[in-house]
């Protein structure tokens, strides 16, 4: 029997298609030995892997394993019978044959009853990873002497559905000619189709490119959406995330008291007294919500408070977590409560000499806080005013300050050594509590009341 000529190739792209070449069949003998000594792989990214004589098995049935698929065959690939032939069984464990062709590529004559009667025979089955044919399931359409017959099995790889999509975020704030990029996650992870298409819903607010990138166009709002398909002209099943996006002009401003504050598109934050306004007092806010500038503190990373501006309100700047730097002037004379909560960008603070009072967890949480120099002319020192700043060394009380408040410097676990002045008559509860690397503190015979734990947890004192 001649050699055949035999390889195989898987190319993965949504069918999988499995090409065997067969050269020099003679009619009326059955063929034996599916699979060769080598057959080359494509994968979808171009790599190739070899299929080595160590992957295949000649005995027996034949069969094939590489990188989880799995080709066999059971009984003889041809039995010839007269003008009609029959297969053995195939089977694959990559899904479900769809069609199986022969085509006969210049057929030879043996003589003068020999004839080529089909050039291509074709069968289409159903959904079944089984294909036999025999009996019923004969193909008629090849005789004759085959020489360069090739058979394509066409096989339908398994397909597995998106089932959702997810965006890192779900709505942000630009200025106009900002931009973002957005994420999406395809889920399941090994989905067949991965491809996320973008769009805006309001293009001459913000616009959207192939990549996720939002470019902030003009103010207002937008919506931008993520969609993942299934590649199929079916769009039912297609899934969908959305950002909802607003866009501030490049100057944002707002009123807040007595003052105007306004935002740049640097990310300065400049208090000034509204013209006409007699005094210069911010708006006190109950919390970071009622704020009007809340939706862009992130974008705040330095504030300016111009003078005549004479009070910085309760929560003005509660959790602005990217502000660096401050610059208070000498019109100030109060900071109030939550002022700089968590604040945990703010490296320096310099409180200048107007400032009398300060107010209860007006710096707390600001870890970055490394120094700060409490001016004579304040006089108390507010509850928690400085707690948790984790990351302040050094603190100067001066002699105007009679009372530290409850908690004042709590979890100020950087502070080695503190001095209290001689005018301080009371430290409240907590005040220096968990202060762990303090190893030092003196205490003026002024002070006449020192609160509960006042020093617990100071392990080095």
């Amino acid at each position: 029997m001649a050699e055949k000529n035999r390889s195989w190739k898987r190319v993965i792209a949504g069918l999988l298609a499995l090409t065997l070449v067969v050269g020099n069949v003679p009619a009326n003998v059955g063929v034996g030995g599916l699979f060769g000594r080598t057959a080359i792989v494509a994968s979808a990214a171009s790599t190739t892997v070899t299929w080595n004589d160590s992957d295949i098995t000649e005995t027996g049935d034949r069969s094939c394993t590489k990188d989880g698929v799995t080709m066999n065959v059971t009984g003889d690939m041809w039995d010839f019978d007269d003008k009609n032939f029959t297969c053995g069984t195939f089977t694959s464990t990559v899904g479900n044959f769809t069609k199986i062709e022969v085509t006969a590529l210049g057929l030879s004559n043996m003589g003068s009853g020999w004839t080529v009667s089909n050039h291509k025979a074709t069968w289409t089955g159903t959904a079944s990873s089984t294909v036999s044919f025999g009996g019923s399931g004969i193909m008629d359409g090849i005789w004759g002497m085959g020489d360069g017959v090739t058979i394509v099995f066409t096989v339908e790889a398994p397909t597995v559905n998106v089932s959702g999509v997810e965006l890192n975020k779900t709505e942000t704030t630009l200025t106009v000619n900002g931009n973002e990029t957005l994420t999406a996650t395809v889920s399941p992870d090994d989905a067949a189709n991965k491809t996320v298409t973008w769009s805006s819903n309001n293009e001459a607010v913000a616009t959207v490119d192939a990549d996720g990138v939002v470019t902030a166009v003009s103010a207002g709002t937008a919506n931008i959406t993520a969609t993942a398909t299934n590649g199929t002209a079916d769009t039912s099943d297609d899934k969908t995330a959305t950002c909802a996006v607003t866009v501030n002009a490049d100057v944002q401003t707002w009123t807040s008291g007595d003052c105007t504050v306004t935002l740049d598109n640097e990310g300065k934050l400049t208090v000034s007294k509204t013209e006409g306004k007699e005094n210069g007092n911010m708006a006190d806010y109950s919390s970071s919500s009622n704020r009007p500038w809340n939706n862009v503190r992130e974008q705040i990373t330095s504030v300016e408070i111009k003078d005549s501006v004479t009070n910085i309100g309760a929560s003005a700047f509660l959790e602005c977590s990217n502000l660096a730097s401050v610059t208070i002037p000498n019109s100030v004379t109060n900071i109030g409560i939550n002022a700089f909560l968590e604040c945990s960008n703010l490296a320096s603070v310099t409180i200048p000499e107007s400032v009398t009072s300060i107010g209860d967890f007006a710096f707390f949480g600001c870890s970055d806080l490394a120094s700060v120099t409490i001016p004579n002319s304040v006089t108390s020192i507010g509850g928690a005013a400085f707690a948790s700043c984790t990351g302040l060394t050094s603190v100067t009380i001066p002699n105007s300050v009679t009372s530290i408040g409850n908690n004042a410097f709590n979890g100020c676990s950087g502070l080695t050594s503190i001095t209290i002045p001689n005018s301080v008559t009371n430290i409240g509860n907590y005040a220096f509590a968990y202060c762990y690397g303090l190893t030092s503190v003196t205490i003026p015979d002024s002070v006449t009341s020192i609160g509960g734990a006042a020093f617990s947890g100071c392990s080095g004192l």
